[in-house]
């Protein structure tokens, strides 16, 4: 007898759902519609825009009044701790470009740790090819960082930061971290190492940046500064709202042969792509970037269903088969395809930062799968999920599971020398750094644990300072 399609897809759909589904048991999402959809902002008027715009003329007037070096290279560093460098782009490279070719800009630091750290930091920052040898003053004869038993914190710190944006093969950076971490810890009481600043999303950190810099004495262009830095914060923080509220509008159409949750998936997956792919058309004018779009996640998706064959047939493989696979299945790829056309301006220019650049997105991406697996293999293991980095490596070099996480620790650490390499010798840029980003918030999110679904940690309050609470105005 013949089968009808209806029929077919009847049974078909039987077979899908009869398959055991395992569940991670994730808590229920704590984000409420109905509070999300309240939310009201005024930050997005016009008078506020006119407001920081006037601001922003006065601070960058303080970069022609200013002539000491170190001021200037403080000046820069609040200015990015705020989140403020996009808007001051030209001011800053002015500076740095003149700094770097008037003679003897160096020499200026020399013999002054924190003025020396600051310096090179900026620099690397910035994409400036700057040579660690500007650290040999501080030195012995074999190597090793020599300077007051009681130093004040602040230089150790400065040199700490510097050493995070080491290349391959800058051993004397090495010996830096390790020298001032040492020294922080033997000579200073309350000291607890933080994130650091290069690998950290420097938005997250601007409220508690301004909150640290109110307490101090400050001047009146710091205080203008953090003027603009709580404005800067809203004014974004409104748009955020505001994108928020129209993401949460979704309203996907059923595929009857899938099971009810993949169902929703789907649909808001689809719904939402071509709903992506026609604003940038309407908003930027430019042609469909539907097919980057689709290959992105179908790039993703194939990952996934590579790891759900390895838990599904018992297969555990080692460690480089893993990450062959799993830099894809961190969505690191797919997120980059996603920030590029979100935020560039050119499509000739973004497509071929996102043709030119795969070394910083491969690395990135394999930052997220691993600090993922830091973050998450306890759990995962409990409940039987695919191997992790962590237990194949443990399986392959028959280790236990501290010295395999402090293996994948050691790759993490060199995955940064590359990426710091490769935005070294004036390659820097803003859509560059948004791959960058994407490395760096899986920092944060993976730092204490699962910071992804489990909602109610520190993640939380990190939503709750960027999205919803604004910034009183002084």
């Amino acid at each position: 007898m013949e089968i009808s399609g209806e029929q077919q897809s009847f049974s078909n759909q039987m077979k899908i759902e009869s398959v055991e589904r395992r569940t991670a048991n994730y808590k229920p999402n704590i984000w409420n519609y109905c509070f999300l959809q309240s939310l009201k902002n005024t930050y997005d008027e016009e008078k506020y825009r006119t407001q920081a715009e006037t601001l922003k003329r006065e601070v960058s007037c303080i970069f022609d009044e200013e002539k000491d070096p170190v001021a200037k290279l403080e000046l820069i560093d609040c200015i990015s701790n705020l989140a403020l460098s996009h808007y001051f782009e030209k001011d800053i490279y002015e500076t740095l470009n003149t700094m770097v070719n008037v003679n003897n800009s160096g020499s200026c630091m020399e013999d002054n740790l924190y003025r020396t750290a600051l310096y090179f930091r900026i620099l690397r920052q910035y994409g400036y090819a700057i040579s660690q040898d500007v650290f040999h003053c501080f030195t012995d004869d074999v190597g090793q960082f020599t300077t007051s038993e009681h130093l004040d914190a602040k230089p150790i710190f400065q040199l700490l930061e510097a050493s995070y944006l080491g290349m391959e093969s800058e051993c004397l950076l090495d010996t830096a971290k390790v020298f001032a971490t040492e020294n922080l810890s033997a000579n200073h009481e309350l000291f607890s190492l933080p994130c650091p600043l290069h690998l950290s999303v420097g938005w997250f950190n601007v409220k508690k940046y301004i909150h640290v810099q109110e307490k101090e004495n400050n001047n009146t262009n710091k205080s203008m500064l953090l003027q603009l830095g709580r404005l800067n914060f809203n004014m974004v923080q409104a748009q955020q709202q505001k994108d928020l509220k129209e993401i949460l509008r979704w309203n996907p159409t059923e595929i009857q042969q899938l099971p009810e949750a993949i169902r929703r998936c789907f649909c808001a997956l689809y719904d939402t792509t071509n709903d992506m792919d026609l604003q940038i058309q309407q908003v930027k004018g430019w042609n469909s970037v539907l097919p980057y779009l689709k290959k992105g996640w179908a790039d993703f998706c194939k990952a996934l269903h590579v790891e759900a064959k390895w838990y599904h047939t018992g297969y555990t493989p080692r460690l480089w088969e893993y990450l062959d696979n799993g830099w894809i299945s961190s969505s690191g790829p797919l997120l980059s395809i996603v920030v590029l056309f979100g935020v560039g301006q050119d499509l000739t220019e973004t497509i071929q930062i996102l043709e030119k650049n795969q070394e910083i997105i491969y690395y990135s991406s394999l930052i997220i799968r691993l600090c993922n697996d830091q973050g998450t293999s306890t759990a995962e293991l409990e409940r039987g999920d695919a191997p992790s980095s962590i237990l194949c490596y443990m399986r392959e070099a028959n280790v236990t599971e501290e010295e395999a996480r402090e293996h994948i620790r050691n790759i993490i650490t060199n995955l940064w020398k590359k990426i710091n390499g490769l935005c070294i010798n004036g390659s820097s840029n803003n859509l560059l750094q948004t791959l960058v980003n994407i490395a760096r918030v899986a920092h944060f999110i993976y730092q204490n644990g699962d910071g992804f679904s489990v909602q109610d940690g520190e993640t939380r309050d990190q939503v709750l300072s960027c999205l919803i609470e604004p910034l009183p105005l002084i």
